[in-house]
């Protein structure tokens, strides 16, 4: 206090003061609390700005309310609410004077008041719930492949076991013509004993395979419904476009999810209809009748569930970008996706005939979000991508078919 008191800085000396009044308000000691919260209003008072003044009220209204002093909370509440900056709160700080006002007017037996508060409580929870689970989101997605690359592990580890097992059974079957009948019928039930248990175990794991799409296909729906939700909120048209184009990346991924919960090859991903819902869903957001899309991707063709993961994204962003940027003023319009084998690699070609991209612009450097996704997922694919802005983009990646 003392050194803050010579410099004059009076922003440090109210968050100081606030926080001694915080530190008391946890002792219980309400009438220190109340003091030093005191002070710290005068301070920041004298900056008159109100984002820092507003969330200090609040706090000393919570230590007016746990010392009995509603009435005097009540009055501080009602002033930080009609003032004008108070829509412009961050959510933390309304959560708070949602809490208090809740607990104040509760208190007061002003029950109706009380109720109101409590519901916009919950409204804010709610959203801050949102934001948790986009986080959860992040983490559900890393621990899926996590959990594939396992599986996987073990049953390459289980086969290599069988085969050695066989192997050395095939072996002590040239000893003598009735040993080695002996052990030709031996073997034979044994195989067919670990024939019925390997089946039996493939179809374990496949059933459990689909109960993972499953789960995750559902869990991707509650949090596109979710983005959904929030869009319908939001006045601001890049912020509704942004979630619009969150959303439809979310639906990329839960459409390959859903086609293979679906699918009798659950280890693979059939390209085609793959593609065609996912340009589809676009289409369906940005609504251009003008434009035409072109799936020359090979009825025949299928992937692994990562690599088509990776590849729904890329399709996403391109058709995504094309449509908001390449047809602007524009009545009509086509994009052409191309998917082919290219003997052991795959390779991926994405064009549309607008007008292309600037001549001045470095797509090396370049760092657009768009630009950074297909650099990003071209790598996860060991990839090469090379992008044209020669009558029309063309953008294509060269990738490998084998892990």
């Amino acid at each position: 206090l003392p050194f803050f008191k010579e410099h004059g800085n009076i922003y440090y000396l109210a968050d100081l003061y606030n926080n001694i009044a915080v530190l008391y308000g946890r002792k219980q000691n309400f009438q220190k609390a109340i003091k030093y919260g005191d002070t710290a209003l005068i301070y920041v008072s004298k900056t008159g700005a109100p984002q820092y003044i507003l969330p200090l009220r609040i706090t000393y209204a919570q230590f007016l309310n746990s010392a009995g002093e509603h009435r005097t909370a009540e009055k501080i509440l009602q002033n930080v609410k009609n003032h004008s900056y108070f829509s412009q709160l961050k959510s933390p700080f309304k959560k708070e004077f949602y809490e208090a006002a809740y607990q104040t007017f509760k208190d007061l037996k002003k029950y109706e008041q009380s109720l109101n508060y409590l519901e916009k409580l919950k409204k804010i929870n709610d959203s801050l719930l949102i934001a948790q689970r986009d986080t959860k989101f992040a983490e559900l997605e890393q621990k899926y492949q996590t959990e594939k690359k396992e599986k996987e592990i073990y049953r390459l580890k289980a086969e290599k076991a069988i085969k050695e097992k066989a192997l050395a059974k095939a072996s002590r079957r040239q000893r003598t013509l009735g040993i080695i009948l002996v052990i030709t019928l031996l073997f034979l039930s044994i195989l067919a004993l670990f024939f019925h248990k390997i089946m039996k175990q493939k179809k374990t794991i496949e059933s459990l395979q689909r109960d993972l799409h499953h789960n995750v296909k559902n869990q991707l729906s509650i949090i596109s419904g979710l983005v959904e939700e929030m869009a319908e909120k939001v006045t601001d048209d890049e912020m509704y476009r942004n979630l619009m184009d969150l959303n439809n990346r979310i639906n990329s991924i839960n459409e390959l999810h859903r086609q293979l919960y679906k699918n009798p090859r659950i280890a693979e991903a059939g390209m085609k209809k793959y593609v065609d819902k996912i340009a589809r869903s676009v289409m369906e957001t940005y609504r251009h009748p003008g434009v035409e899309i072109q799936n020359e991707v090979d009825e025949n063709i299928r992937i692994d569930p990562a690599k088509a993961s990776l590849l729904g994204l890329i399709v996403n962003e391109f058709v995504t970008n094309s449509l908001k940027h390449a047809f602007r003023n524009r009545d009509k319009g086509k994009i052409s996706i191309r998917l082919i084998k290219k003997g052991k690699n795959f390779l991926l070609r994405l064009k549309d005939n607008g007008p292309g991209l600037p001549d001045d612009l470095d797509i090396r450097r370049s760092r657009t979000f768009g630009m950074d996704i297909f650099h990003l997922l071209s790598r996860q694919l060991n990839g090469k991508m090379q992008l044209s802005g020669k009558n029309g983009t063309e953008l294509t990646i060269e990738f490998p078919g084998k892990h």
